[in-house]
């Protein structure tokens, strides 16, 4: 796949699907990389250009254990768009990914066509948590995270029915660099998009899981309430991993509301 070099750092992205056709750009979450979104990819790829990128320090991107911020994360995107040519996109974000479609769509909406922000919030709280997690995974590494991780990112049943759907995902998680987890750690920690939403003149719609213990639909609902004419949905059996746990469903609401704005 290929890679565009920010600030030295390389972020690894994939464009595909049809040629030409409106963008959807994916941004992966927290431990994960872009083949999270694999089934949506697969999908939408007949009617839309497909692009897709890892955060830093996850899939083939670049380690990067440095201090950052959440503005850091929207030029990784706005580059990852230049690079494969896009003027704009649909930006599709699950977790961190959607806290970053959230402030890429504040800092660059002439390059933001609307945003689908999935299980994630405009403020992830409490910040200790955060803080406490970067600590714990540069004194451990990411091992003890995997466990605690496949709890909180899919449904009891879905562990149970799709197991070695459950182990690909914390595959990826395995696979990221512990010092880049951190520093995404600490952007959570110190990130709140809540008084810039009011002002966004985006095309907005949250997704949530309904069972969904890291980011509850209370906190999609909040950013839908703060966002103007933002729309919401709440997919029923899914958890925090819903484009995974629930791929036709989550597939099916992104491509309605982004044709609904055709």
């Amino acid at each position: 796949m290929p890679i565009v070099s920010v600030a030295g750092r390389g972020i690894r992205y994939e464009l595909s699907g049809r040629a030409g056709a409106p963008v959807l750009m994916f941004a992966n979450s927290l431990g994960t990389s872009l083949e999270m979104w694999d089934a949506q990819a697969a999908a939408l790829s007949n009617a839309f250009a497909i692009l897709r990128f890892d955060a830093r320090g996850h899939g083939g991107s670049d380690p990067d254990g440095g201090p950052a911020t959440i503005a850091d994360f929207v030029d990784d995107a706005i580059a990852v768009l230049d690079a494969a040519g896009c003027e704009r996109a649909h930006f599709i974000g699950l977790s961190l990914g959607g806290l970053v479609a959230q402030a890429a769509a504040v800092q660059a909406p002439d390059r933001i066509l609307s945003i689908v922000v999935c299980a994630t919030a405009a403020a992830f709280r409490p910040a200790t948590m955060w803080d406490q997690r970067a600590t714990a995974v540069l004194q451990t590494g990411i091992d003890p995270f995997v466990a605690p991780s496949g709890e909180r990112w899919f449904t009891p049943a879905f562990r149970q029915a799709h197991p070695e759907t459950v182990e690909g995902a914390l595959g990826m998680l395995r696979r990221t660099d512990p010092a880049s987890y951190a520093a995404c750690c600490r952007v959570l920690r110190d990130t709140d998009l809540r008084p810039a939403l009011p002002a966004l003149n985006v095309p907005t719609l949250t997704i949530a899981g309904a069972n969904d213990p890291s980011t509850p639909p209370a906190q999609l609902a909040e950013i839908a309430a703060l966002v103007k004419g933002a729309r919401s949905v709440v997919l029923p059996d899914a958890a925090h991993m819903l484009a995974i746990e629930q791929p036709e469903a989550t597939t099916r609401e992104i491509r309605a509301f982004v044709q609904s704005l055709a």
